[in-house]
């Protein structure tokens, strides 16, 4: 994520979420301007809608422990 504040991917979701939501670009659109697939910003719409705006946080991935 070369060139994006740390921290800050959450906002980023939503931002690319609330484009599509108020109907200013289509999906495809915001995707690639976000440089994302479709199916990623699609999950972040559904993720929003059903768990809010603390689901759109980006989670470590794989085993919690070392």
């Amino acid at each position: 994520m070369a060139g994006r504040p740390a921290g800050r991917e959450d906002l980023r979701r939503l931002a690319a979420a609330q484009l599509v939501q108020i109907g200013a670009a289509q999906v495809n659109e915001v995707a690639a301007g976000f440089g994302v697939t479709p199916e990623s910003l699609r999950r972040w719409r559904k993720m929003l809608t059903t768990e809010g705006l603390a689901a759109l946080a980006p989670g470590r991935k794989g085993p919690k422990r070392p």
